[in-house]
Order: structure tokens, then C-alpha cells, then sequence
């Protein structure tokens, strides 16, 4: 039926709505028209057919517009491709275990319950997650994306730590080993990968008895030590531009094992007293000699004590085979190459009768080649990551003619797992170096 309106003639020309105020309704005041008032009596309708038609056909396009499904808007195939790499990503978080798989703790962490994340540490994973994926594939839109997710995680998240007055919650360590994460894979400074490690170690020291109820934390403790390590050794004046404790890392010991402690966790520990003198040593300081030449006089015996282990279960921990070193596992070539590494701070920090110190450093260098070797035919994860910190002190440190050799396997080995951000870190100490 065709509308009906009581209102003046001169609002029904004007197609305006009318008050039917009388003597003159509101809109022939503002006009200053003559009203002629509201129509009294019988309404007249116009139910002509040109009118009644035009009607029906606005009504039919107003029922077809709200029965037509909804625009599914497309995603683009950029997304799909962030979401197959979030996952790799994620999937090169995982431990090693002698079991089913473990469950990377980039996923243990997503699952929190979000009262327990904070306000970044969603995004912060969506950040490293991102810039591996513009890594892996040479996106450089998605890298800047990634920069700025990383740039807002970073001012929110340290706002938050300003704002609260007590003890560092696991969100808030979360989020700052995530961001170190970030670092590792695209890296903004050196300055940012060692100052958001040393904020990792901070929080663990601070709320070790909330954070050693967390199954994930175990796996956490290792990425944070092997980049620690790794930082000591490549960057040493940052690392003590932020005044470090190495007796922190036998205070969090306790919450990696269960029980007595195993030799690669007393050798980790002894490695942090290691790399925490030669960083001061390169700087021009003899703070802890004494302490230093006591683990160095242990780690032999650690050494022995690791192959009888080996032997009571009649087990080699490694052997040549047609030219080739093999190990017992993965976990066994990257425990070696521990030892190698802490035999080598010790020569590089206590020099020894030239004659020796070549042919040890010479033995001890392509050990560790030998293990990096033996780990490249294996998976890459959270726990073969940590071949990056002797490989880095060989490519630094080692015989001038290993040095190439070393440059060439850390480059590979990077490149392979895209921390790239390592890369950029190393890139700049090696040149820095072969420049003095």
C-alpha cells in the first residue's frame, strides 16, 4: 500500500516529514512558509497503479538485498603462508627426548591461560613467529610487519613491568625470553638480543619458586643458557655492561634437573664461569682467576666420569667410521663439543708453550667440527641449537686455517634453522674482529 501522511501540503511537496503543528507546523516556521496546516477529514490515497508498483519493487530489492549471502571475504595467500610457518617455526622449539615427541614450548606458552599471559605475550609470539616466516621466505613486507608488532610488544611490555611492584610473573618472563626469541631471528641490535637476555636471567633469579612449577620452564632455562653462552663469547663488553652473576646459573640449575644434577648440567655450569671470565679477560680483567683455575682443574675429571657413565652401559660415546666421526646422539656430539669449547676458553685465557697450545687448539677446533658435522644429517631444534655457541667460538677463536671451515658451517647451520638475526650478531663481532 502506498504511505499516507495527515502532513501540510507544503512539507508533502518538500518530501519532509511534518510535525502537524498548528496554525503552521515547525518546518513552515523555519522557512517562513505559509502553512496550510494538516489534512482533517478522509484521507485521499493514491492506489494507482504507478504508484502501487513502484512500492512493491522497492520492497521485492529491499528482501533479495537481506536474503543474499554475505561477501566471505578472502584471506590473502600471504596468510596461508605465515600460518605454514608459524607452525615450522613452533616445531623448531621442540626439545629432544628420547620419547614420543615433546610439545614446543612456544605452544606450552600459547596455552596459558590468559590471565596468566600478560598483555604482549600473544602478539610477542605472533612477532618471532612473523619475522621467521619474512626470514624464511625473503618477504620484506612481512619483516616490517613483524618489526612493528615487535616495536608495540616491547613499549607495552615494559610499561607493564614499570607498573608492577612486585615479583616478576610468568607472563612477564615469557614474554621477555620471546622477545630475546625475536633477536635470535631478526635482529634489531646487539644491544636488544643481550639486554632482553639479561632481563630473562633477572626474572628467573626473581621468581624462581612461581616459575619452577611450570613444566616448560626446564626447556625455557636451556634456549636462555646456550644464548647466554653464546653472547658471552661474541659480545662480552654488553654482557658486562649489564653487571652479571655466573653463580646465578647454579641457583637455576635446580630448576632444569630433578634430582642430582647430570654432567652436561654441571658442564653448562661450569661453562658460565667459564665464558663469564673470559668475557672479563678480553676486557682487560683478572676477576676470578682463582675460581676459574678450580673448574678448570674439574673438568677432566667431569670428563672421565661422563665416559665411565657411557661404559657401565657398554655404549661408545663416539667413533670413526670410514672417516667420519659418529656420537651415541645428538645430546652426546653437542655434550663433546662442550667439553671442547671449555678446553679452548682455558687455552685462550691461560696460554700455554706455543708448541701445545697449536696442536690442542688445533684437536679441540675440529672436534667441534666433527660434532657440527655429525648434527647436520640430524633434525634441527631447540636443543641442536645450541651447537651455535662452539661453533662461534671456533669461527672467532680457533686456527686461522679452521676459521673459514667453522664460518662456512655456522653460515649453513643458520641459515637452515633462519636465525638470522644470530647471523647479523656474529656477522658484525667477525668483522669487528678480522678488522683489528
Amino acid at each position: 500500500m502506498a504511505p499516507r501522511s495527515r502532513g501540510c501540503q507544503e512539507c508533502k511537496a518538500r518530501r519532509i516529514g511534518c510535525d502537524l503543528g498548528t496554525p503552521s507546523c515547525r518546518q513552515c516556521l523555519i522557512t517562513n512558509r505559509t502553512c496550510s496546516g494538516p489534512v482533517k477529514g478522509a484521507l485521499i490515497i493514491n492506489e494507482t497503479r504507478s504508484v502501487t508498483s513502484r512500492q512493491r519493487s522497492a520492497r521485492s530489492r529491499q528482501v533479495i538485498r537481506n536474503q543474499s549471502p554475505a561477501l566471505i571475504i578472502q584471506p590473502p595467500p600471504r596468510s596461508f603462508v605465515l600460518i605454514a610457518y608459524t607452525e615450522k617455526f613452533f616445531d623448531g622449539m621442540t626439545p629432544v627426548t628420547k620419547a614420543k615427541r615433546a610439545r614446543p614450548w612456544l605452544v606450552s606458552v600459547r596455552m596459558l591461560p590468559q590471565r596468566d599471559k600478560g598483555p604482549a605475550l600473544d602478539l610477542a609470539i605472533e612477532a618471532a613467529a612473523t619475522a621467521a616466516c619474512g626470514v624464511a621466505t625473503r618477504d620484506h613486507d612481512v619483516l616490517v610487519q613483524a618489526r612493528r608488532m615487535y616495536e608495540t610488544v616491547v613499549a607495552s611490555h615494559y610499561q607493564h613491568i614499570a607498573c608492577n611492584h612486585g615479583a616478576p610473573t610468568a607472563g612477564m618472563f615469557f614474554t621477555t625470553v620471546t622477545l630475546s626469541l625475536f633477536e635470535s631471528v631478526d635482529s634489531t641490535s646487539v644491544e636488544a638480543f643481550v639486554f632482553h637476555l639479561t632481563g630473562a636471567r633477572l626474572m628467573l633469579m626473581l621468581a624462581a619458586s612461581v616459575l619452577s612449577t611450570l613444566s616448560m620452564v626446564s626447556d625455557i632455562l636451556i634456549y636462555v643458557q646456550y644464548q647466554t653462552l653464546l653472547a658471552m663469547i661474541v659480545t662480552p663488553a654488553q654482557y658486562l655492561a649489564t653487571n652479571p652473576d655466573p653463580k646465578l646459573w647454579t641457583i637455576l640449575g635446580r630448576l632444569e634437573c630433578v634430582g642430582l644434577p647430570s654432567v652436561m648440567d654441571r658442564l653448562v655450569n661450569h661453562l658460565f664461569q667459564f665464558g663469564d671470565y673470559f668475557a672479563r679477560f678480553r676486557l682487560g680483567s683478572d676477576h676470578g682467576t682463582s675460581t676459574f683455575l678450580g673448574v678448570s682443574g674439574a673438568l677432566e675429571l667431569l670428563l672421565e666420569e661422563y665416559a665411565q657413565e657411557a661404559n657401565q652401559r657398554n655404549e661408545l660415546l663416539q667413533w670413526n667410521l670410514a672417516g667420519e666421526m659418529q656420537y651415541r646422539d645428538e645430546i652426546t656430539a653437542i655434550t663433546m663439543a662442550y667439553f671442547e669449547a671449555a678446553r679452548i676458553l682455558t687455552m685462550l685465557t691461560h696460554p700455554i708453550e706455543p708448541s701445545i697450545y697449536d696442536v690442542q687448539m688445533q684437536n679441540s677446533s675440529q672436534s667441534i667440527l666433527d660434532c657440527v658435522s655429525f648434527l647436520s644429517t640430524k633434525p634441527t631444534n631447540c636443543a641442536t641449537l645450541r651447537i651455535f655457541f662452539p661453533l662461534a667460538l671456533v669461527s672467532l677463536h680457533g686456527p686461522l686455517r679452521l676459521r673459514a671451515e667453522a664460518r662456512s658451517a655456522l653460515d649453513t647451520w643458520i641459515l637452515n634453522s633462519g636465525f638470522m638475526g644470530l647471523h647479523s650478531i656474529l656477522g658484525q663481532t667477525a668483522t669487528i674482529r678480522d678488522g683489528k
